[in-house]
């Protein structure tokens, strides 16, 4: 009888990456793909499987797969009886299936009032990302033109921080936003193979055995941040 299955997340690079045109980096894979998905898992690391779902960075293993990505495996018996439906749900949450942005943001009187840097879940993300954008001159002078000066992206900044999105009026603001908001939730659409997470009977490639395609040992990393498998 089926025992119970591990937890991984299988993150490949796509040649959209590489060039946005369509074409491949060929049958090795190049540096710059290799770069961005190592960035992905990071994000996927410290954005969702620590904070969110609450796994210990000791309970995880990062294996490089010896191609185009990487796997990171949760150590921790409480997945093993975890069934295709349940694996099926984080894989939604991390690429943000059926997220709505109407639910991000409600009327208190005549203000608007939305996520917060330090809430939780999406809400935090989406918030923390508008910050972060805020800080491109450039993103935020096309956002708006009062936020080329530099004391207006600080009051905005602080208005988000408290929840109010009125501190400074944008036109058109609903549209531009919720362009950013598509943008986040299909983060992760491209990079995690969701049938490798739901399949309960999928065999993974073992760490330290070479990729029959590549030549590349597929390899434990212990310092992502380090790691360069080229």
């Amino acid at each position: 009888n089926w025992q119970g299955a591990d937890l991984i997340f299988d993150l490949d690079a796509s040649h959209k990456e590489h060039d946005p045109g369509g074409k491949d980096c060929g049958k090795f894979t190049c540096e710059k793909c290799l770069s961005y998905i190592k960035a992905q898992t990071t994000k996927l690391i410290e954005e969702f499987l620590v904070p969110d779902f609450g796994f210990a960075r000791s309970e995880l293993s990062v294996n490089f797969s010896g191609n185009r990505g990487y796997h990171v495996h949760v150590v921790d018996k409480g997945v093993l009886p975890l069934g295709r439906e349940e694996r099926r749900e984080m894989v939604d949450y991390i690429t943000g299936t059926g997220l709505q942005y109407e639910r991000f943001f409600y009327k208190d009187g005549k203000k608007n009032v939305g996520p917060k840097p330090d809430d939780g879940g999406y809400h935090g993300k989406f918030s923390r990302e508008i910050i972060r954008l805020l800080k491109d001159k450039e993103f935020a002078g096309h956002l708006n033109r009062k936020l080329r000066k530099e004391e207006m992206v600080g009051r905005f900044i602080e208005g988000i921080t408290q929840g109010n999105w009125d501190r400074v009026n944008i036109a058109g603001r609903e549209e531009k936003f919720k362009e950013i908001f598509r943008k986040l939730s299909l983060k992760f659409a491209d990079t995690v193979d969701v049938n490798v997470t739901c399949d309960v009977s999928k065999l993974i490639r073992l760490p330290n055995s070479l990729h029959g395609g590549t030549g590349f040992s597929a390899i434990s990393v212990r310092d992502l941040e380090r790691f360069e498998p080229m």
